[in-house]
Formats: structure tokens, sequence, C-alpha cells
């Protein structure tokens, strides 16, 4: 466990950073007023999710005497993001259970009125078995993109 401590560290404030942003998203009226924006404005989130990976990676490199290797830099971030794989599921109950309960009901009622989804499926879409499923595989998929592009620029020895 000693040997991940840096990386399981940078795991935690990347679960915490997105349940900062649940809340930014919840308080700019993303989850309710302004919810017809929440399926853009969320894409957002993708500089602080980079930046958390920035700032993980160049304390690896620190860690590690100042010299880091994309395998190295790589390896650090695919274990940041299988610790943000296994809380994805806790993070999200947070996010959608007391940051933003009301979440779910109005993007059902907002899709279910711009007909962009009729009840049926909008409720099989909006409901947290689906998004623990999507959680935790977009995770997954954008740690690994994320850790191998950041890998690349925080490299500086050959190996």
């Amino acid at each position: 466990m000693e040997k991940i401590k840096l990386e399981v560290k940078w795991g935690v404030i990347f679960v915490l950073t997105s349940m900062l942003w649940m809340f930014i998203e919840k308080m700019m009226g993303w989850h309710g007023e302004h919810i017809d924006q929440q399926r853009y404005m969320t894409n957002l989130f993708i500089v602080p999710a980079t930046l958390v990976f920035v700032y993980a990676l160049r304390d690896k490199r620190n860690q590690l005497q100042g010299e880091i290797s994309w395998k190295q830099g790589f390896m650090a971030g695919m274990i940041i993001t299988s610790v943000i794989f296994m809380m994805s599921p806790v993070s999200l109950w947070v996010s959608l259970n007391l940051i933003s309960p009301e979440f779910f009901p109005n993007m059902i009622s907002f899709t279910v009125s711009r007909e962009i989804l009729d009840q049926e499926t909008a409720e099989a879409y909006f409901n947290f078995r689906n998004y623990v499923i999507q959680s935790a595989l977009g995770a997954f998929v954008m740690g690994t993109i994320t850790s191998a592009a950041v890998a690349f620029f925080i490299k500086n020895k050959k190996a």
C-alpha cells in the first residue's frame, strides 16, 4: 500500500473534485432551471479532471527524484484511474442523493417534455444503476486516455 499511497491520494482528490463539480453544476442551475444546458456544460469538467492528472503525475515525477518515463507516468495514472473506478459508485451515490437528489427527476421531466425521450426510456436511462455503469466505464476509458496523454507530456527520461 505504501508503494501506491501517492496514487491513492490523487484518486481521492479526483473523486472529491468530481463531487465539487456536481455541486457547482447544481449551483449554476444545470440540474434545475438551466437543465437544458447540462449536457453541454458538464463537459467543462474535462478541465479540472485533466488538471488533477497533471498535478498527480508531476507529484509522481517529484517522488521519483524528478525523472519519470512515459511508462511510469502511465502506470501511475492507471492506478489513479483504478481508484476512481472503484470509488465511482460511492461518489455517484453522494452526488445524486446528497448533493443533487433532484437530478434524475428533472432530467426525466426535461427529456420527456422536449420529446427527446419517452417516459419509459427516460426512466430507464436516468437512474442510479445505469449511471453507475456509465460512471465506472467512463472513469476507466477517460482515465486511460488522460493517463496516456498526460504521461506523454510529463515524461522526461527514456525508458
